[in-house]
C-alpha cells in the first residue's frame, strides 16, 4: 500500500472512533400492536414514525460500530502475522459491509425524499389521513438489518420474511464491485479449507512437486492481498461508511433539540460537506 492508501485507512479508523466515543447508553423503546390500536391518529402517525427513525438509527450507528470491531480485527491479525486471521476478519468486514449497504442505502434515500412529512409527524402537526405516510419497504429494510437470520421451518411459519437472511451473494451485489466479490471468493478459499489454506506451509517446486516449508511468509501473502485490493477494500468502506453517516445527520435534522438522546455531535458530520451523496440527499430534504 502507499502512503496515500494508509492515510486514508486512518481516516476512516478515526470517523469510527470519534462516533464511538461520542455515544453513551441510547435507549430504544417500541409499544406493543396492541398499544398501538388504542393511538389517536396524531399519535399513531407520531409513533409509526419515531419507532421506524430509531431502527433508522440503529442501522447507522451500528454499521460504523460493526465495521470499527472488524477494522480491528483485521489490524490485529495483520501486527501478529497472522494469514488465516487475516482473511478471515477481513472476509468477515466484507460481508458486514455489504450487509450494511443492502439495507441502508435505499433507507437513506426514502426518508431523504419523505422528509417533511416524516418532519411533520414527529412533531405531531394535524393531517388529514390521507396525508399520513408509511413505507412498507422501510420497515421491512430496516427489520431486516437487525433481526433478519437464518429462519428455522418454525420460525419460517410465524415470521414475515423480512427476517430471513439472504444469501451472501445478494448482499455483496447489492456493492456492484466485482473485484469485492473476486477478493471475497479468494478469502472464502483460505477460511473454508483448501487448498488455498495450505498456501503458507507449501511452494510449489513444479507441476509435480512441492516443498514444505518453514518460513514465515504470513505477511508477505498478506501484503500481496492489499497490494492487488486495496482500492476496492477503501471503496467498499467508503460506500459503507457513508450511508451511514448520512443516517445520522438525517436523524440530526429530523429533531431539533439538541437534547434528543438520537441526535449526534454535528462537528463529527462535518465531513458529509464534501461529500457527493449527501449533497444528492440533501437536494431532496430540501425540496418542497
Amino acid at each position: 500500500m502507499n502512503t496515500g492508501d494508509i492515510k486514508q485507512l486512518e481516516n476512516f479508523y478515526s470517523i469510527f472512533l470519534e462516533i464511538e466515543n461520542s455515544v453513551s447508553q441510547i435507549s430504544y423503546k417500541y409499544i406493543s400492536v396492541d398499544e398501538f390500536k388504542k393511538l389517536t391518529p396524531i399519535e399513531w402517525h407520531y409513533k409509526y414514525w419515531y419507532e421506524n427513525i430509531q431502527k433508522f438509527h440503529i442501522c447507522g450507528l451500528t454499521s460504523i460500530l460493526r465495521l470499527k470491531k472488524w477494522y480491528e480485527a483485521v489490524e490485529s491479525a495483520y501486527k501478529s502475522q497472522n494469514y488465516y486471521g487475516f482473511c478471515a476478519a477481513l472476509r468477515g468486514g466484507i460481508e458486514a459491509c455489504a450487509d450494511s449497504f443492502y439495507s441502508l442505502n435505499g433507507c437513506v434515500v426514502t426518508i431523504a425524499e419523505n422528509f417533511s412529512l416524516i418532519k411533520l409527524a414527529l412533531e405531531k402537526v394535524p393531517l388529514d389521513i390521507d396525508k399520513f405516510s408509511i413505507s412498507q419497504e422501510l420497515e421491512d429494510s430496516l427489520i431486516h438489518y437487525s433481526y433478519a437470520r437464518k429462519l428455522t421451518n418454525s420460525e419460517k411459519v410465524k415470521c414475515d420474511n423480512s427476517h430471513n437472511a439472504e444469501q451472501v451473494r445478494t448482499y455483496l451485489n447489492s456493492l456492484k464491485n466485482e473485484k469485492i466479490i473476486e477478493l471475497y471468493a479468494e478469502l472464502c478459499q483460505v477460511t473454508h479449507p483448501s487448498a488455498y489454506s495450505l498456501t503458507p506451509f507449501f511452494i510449489n517446486i513444479s507441476e509435480n512437486e512441492q516443498c514444505y516449508h518453514s518460513l514465515d511468509i504470513d505477511k508477505k501473502l498478506m501484503d500481496k492481498i492489499l497490494l492487488n485490493y486495496v482500492n476496492p477494500i477503501i471503496n467498499t468502506i467508503e460506500v459503507t461508511l457513508g450511508p451511514a453517516l448520512c443516517s445520522l445527520k438525517i436523524v440530526n435534522l429530523l429533531f431539533d433539540s439538541i437534547d434528543n438522546h438520537l441526535r449526534t455531535d454535528e462537528n463529527l458530520l462535518i465531513i458529509l460537506s464534501e461529500y457527493k451523496f449527501w449533497q444528492i440527499l440533501e437536494e431532496k430534504i430540501n425540496k418542497i
